[in-house]
């Protein structure tokens, strides 16, 4: 097991072979829960040679000092990995919805404390 996000992989080798092969790796959040992006290539077992790149997210959970495999989802080519950014581009794009929400979120947040400000402090609201 890993100690730090940085020590994760996705290598994984048997009988002297580099079955897995991580290319790259990306960081999504650290802390208790780690989430994190790998590029990788699986050997195929016929060939011997690396098949096209994957991407895949990898929840690991922190316990007694070492982080421990919990969770993934593989995206299984190019084609949908572009296809869910383009999704992700129009929820969170200037018009998407997601952005929307968030605004709208945003806004009624900064309503609240707006209001909050100027509501008498709640020992003087008691004593009146």
């Amino acid at each position: 097991m890993a100690a730090t996000v940085e020590d994760l992989t996705v290598n994984w080798e048997e009988d002297g072979e580099l079955r897995v092969k991580e290319v790259a790796k990306h960081c999504l959040s650290k802390g208790s829960w780690a989430t994190v992006m790998f590029l990788f290539q699986e050997m195929d077992p016929k060939t011997k040679e690396y098949r096209p790149p994957k991407i895949g997210v990898r929840r690991y959970r922190k316990l007694s000092g070492e982080y421990k495999y919990q969770s993934k989802f593989n995206i299984s080519s190019e084609k949908q990995a572009m296809e869910m950014v383009d999704v992700m581009q129009n929820w969170f794009g200037e018009n998407g919805e997601g952005r929307k929400l968030n605004a709208a979120i945003e806004e009624a947040k900064a309503t609240a404390k707006a209001e909050a400000a100027k509501a008498p402090p709640a020992e003087a609201a008691a004593e009146a």
